[in-house]
């Protein structure tokens, strides 16, 4: 999300390229206005609450869609303590909330640098779907972000619809990983070809099936080796 003119450029181009998220979005952050007493957006809280509630329903969404959850493994955990404790220099964690009548409705957990938002974890209360709280928590993220010198919001890798929607450009990611087990991660490195294969083929939900099975397999072995497994944070 090219957020360099400011948030009304952003929102003006998005509009010329013929999507209509941001007029959307706005319709459904008015109408959870009407119907609440209160809603409030937090650009970035320290409450470890708000994180427990996002990796829940990060949690819950993976165990429904049977995808591997890679914030379960233990390198993973032990990274987002360290960005929450830890000082690093030109990094900084963002962990911002949406709450409605006081109760966290979503929530987002990624990292800054000096002008990059890299949008990492984000999830939302089931109980508020129908406002769309992830998307409103994205938009409210992206109107704050270039007063706080942010130029440019990082999706990530993946073609979610979200991010097809809200992304005004996109880059090409390549992928490494290294390891001293060469037997293991050539079978890290099979598995990951057949999901990436079985992902978009059109035989149907049987063969997509296979591969969230093939993904779990991935996560599994990548934890015994110590690599980050597929979308994990750290992915370049």
């Amino acid at each position: 999300m090219d957020l360099s003119g400011g948030f009304e450029r952003y929102r003006e181009a998005s509009r010329e390229s013929g999507s209509r998220i941001t007029k959307q979005v706005g319709q459904r952050f008015r109408k959870l206005r009407r119907e609440h007493d209160r809603v409030d957006f937090e650009w970035h809280t320290d409450d470890d609450e708000t994180l427990r509630e996002l990796l829940a329903w990060k949690a819950a969404q993976r165990r429904a869609t049977r995808t591997a959850n890679v914030l379960e493994l233990p390198w993973a955990s032990a990274l987002l303590d360290a960005l929450r404790t830890e000082i690093f220099e030109g990094i900084q964690p963002v962990l911002s909330s949406l709450r409605i009548d006081g109760r966290v409705a979503a929530a987002h957990f990624g990292i800054r640098t000096d002008r990059v938002l890299h949008y990492w974890i984000a999830g939302y209360d089931n109980a508020f779907s129908r406002y769309s709280p992830g998307l409103i928590t994205l938009m409210e993220v992206a109107r704050a972000a270039p007063g706080r010198g942010i130029e440019r919001i990082d999706l990530g890798p993946g073609e979610e619809r979200y991010k097809v929607r809200a992304a005004s450009g996109f880059f090409d990611l390549g992928r490494a990983t290294v390891t001293t087990n060469r037997a293991l991660e050539s079978m890290v490195g099979a598995v990951d070809g057949i999901r990436r294969w079985s992902r978009g083929s059109y035989l149907g939900e049987s063969v997509r099936a296979t591969g969230r099975t093939l993904t779990r397999a991935a996560c599994v072995v990548r934890a015994a080796v110590g690599a980050p497994g597929p979308g994990a944070p750290g992915r370049s």
